[in-house]
């Protein structure tokens, strides 16, 4: 097999606070859209990424990887390698193995901008927008043709064809919907030994063939970021299937090892990594959901300082999504974020609810609601004190206590500049119970309201402070106790 040429390596329980200072200082868990929800910030700040880890030489060192996983010099990443303790191809842990190896891949990138988070090339073109084909050469993903379709300036990667010398050949044959509907939906594929064969070989194959160049290579296909983009498609089947109610046991308890440079791939057993949600915190969204939902997983920050959730899209946070004490996250959507009643922070966790999430609207906001559909329970009361949604660039502060109040409550706000402001309190349908503060311009600098509030029934409040001049928006819960 050819060897390419080396390049040098070269809410609620808390005030929510910012804890990490400067983007690469922190690595997060993610939402990885398909490649046409990225908007064009977003697109610019991915490539710039993926430069950078091709110029210093990452890229190069994962596809050393991808060829001799133990790193003993014998190549033996597939069924006809002659290293076979090392193989990665046509077995079980093929799944498994290269889900640890993109992610790993994922958190170099985030450790450039932790808002960012692999996208995935759809290959079956089914969520293609108007004017978009991902089965085209003419993709956004490669050539220029059809990005004004998606608000872009610049192909995704195609600029890294010559720039990495990967001599990719575009065209052939590339599953279709219907094959991929298939393996999730059909009895036939229940089994995960058949699920497995039938991913890999008829699914996973033909785009490294379609992409041709150093993509066709069993070896030094990660040379190529189209690699990872592809390979994040095949963890999503394997994820839809997990969802769709099966389930797999490994037989071996670790992956093959290799000399540590990536963090503890070698202590990883394939089991931990079944479920990108429940285990890992990392979700799959696509364009045909009205929302993307956080749930059934446990922020710890084990392994990751912060995590990081964004999306362009409405987000709702669900009450199996949890906050441990003591973890740090933050959350960012361009529309809306939706704090479903149960969502609940332990005492002494951070966390940021936001829009640094790559918006394009320069004065897009998230406005972040709690759905009133159902009671909120007592634990949310008892757990949850104050929460405020925050426009990234801006330093606007808006706190309250104390919280739960009795007969009175001090809403205390920064503001950065000379602004109009106003402030009004809604009970839990919405409803305007208090205005303490009607639209008046204020100076920039710390201001204290103080409410009397001894006529309000008990329950839960939010007061909505609102900037007029740059038309945000700061939400605040607190609770009146019995």
């Amino acid at each position: 097999m050819r060897r390419p040429n080396r390049r040098s390596r070269k809410a609620f329980t808390l005030v929510i606070v910012l804890v990490c200072f400067g983007w690469t200082s922190c690595i997060s868990q993610s939402i990885r859209k398909h490649y046409t929800q990225l908007s064009e910030q977003e697109r610019a700040a991915f490539a710039a990424a993926i430069e950078q880890l091709m110029q210093n030489g990452s890229e190069e060192y994962y596809a050393d990887i991808h060829t001799d996983p133990d790193q003993d010099g014998n190549p033996g990443n597939n069924f006809n390698g002659p290293d076979t303790d090392s193989q990665i191809h046509r077995v079980a842990i093929f799944l498994a193995w290269h889900r640890q190896f993109i992610t790993e891949f994922e958190r170099l990138i985030q450790a450039i901008d932790p808002r960012l988070s692999l996208p995935y090339w759809d290959w079956t073109g089914e969520f293609d927008p108007p004017g978009v084909n991902s089965r085209s050469a003419l993709s956004p993903l490669w050539n220029d043709d059809q990005v004004a379709a998606l608000g872009w300036t610049t192909s995704l990667i195609g600029e890294f064809d010559d720039q990495g010398q990967l001599g990719r050949n575009l065209g052939g044959l590339l599953p279709t919907t219907s094959q991929k509907d298939n393996l999730i939906t059909s009895t036939a594929f229940s089994n995960f030994g058949n699920f497995r064969y039938e991913l890999e070989v008829n699914l996973h194959d033909p785009p490294h063939g379609w992409v041709g160049g150093e993509m066709q290579d069993m070896y030094y296909s990660p040379r190529d970021p189209a690699f990872f983009l592809h390979h994040a498609m095949v963890d999503y089947l394997w994820q839809l299937w997990t969802e769709n109610d099966h389930s797999v046991t490994f037989s071996q308890s670790t992956m093959p090892t290799f000399d540590g440079s990536v963090s503890g791939f070698d202590r990883i057993d394939p089991d931990d990594i079944r479920n990108t949600v429940t285990q890992m915190g990392i979700f799959y969204a696509n364009p045909d959901m009205a929302s993307l939902h956080l749930k059934d997983y446990t922020v710890h920050n084990d392994h990751l300082p912060v995590e990081f959730f964004v999306y362009p899209e409405t987000i709702e946070v669900e009450s199996t999504f949890q906050i441990a004490a003591g973890a740090s996250v933050e959350i960012h959507s361009c529309e809306s974020v939706i704090l479903q009643p149960g969502f609940s922070i332990l005492a002494g966790s951070t966390a940021r609810i936001g829009t640094n999430g790559f918006c394009n609207a320069p004065a897009a906001r998230a406005e972040m609601t709690v759905a009133n559909d159902r009671p909120t329970p007592p634990a949310l009361i008892e757990e949850m004190n104050t929460a405020k949604v925050e426009k990234a660039p801006e330093r606007v502060t808006l706190k309250g206590f104390p919280n739960p109040f009795e007969e009175s409550f001090t809403f205390q706000f920064t503001l950065p500049a000379e602004e109009r402001v106003s402030m009004v309190l809604m009970d839990a349908v919405g409803k305007i119970v208090a205005m303490p503060l009607p639209s008046q311009r204020r100076t920039g600098g710390e201001h204290e309201l103080l409410v009397d509030a001894h006529t309000l029934p008990s329950g839960m409040y939010t007061a909505v402070l609102r900037l007029h001049d740059t038309n945000q928006r700061y939400v605040l819960r607190v609770v009146k106790a019995d």
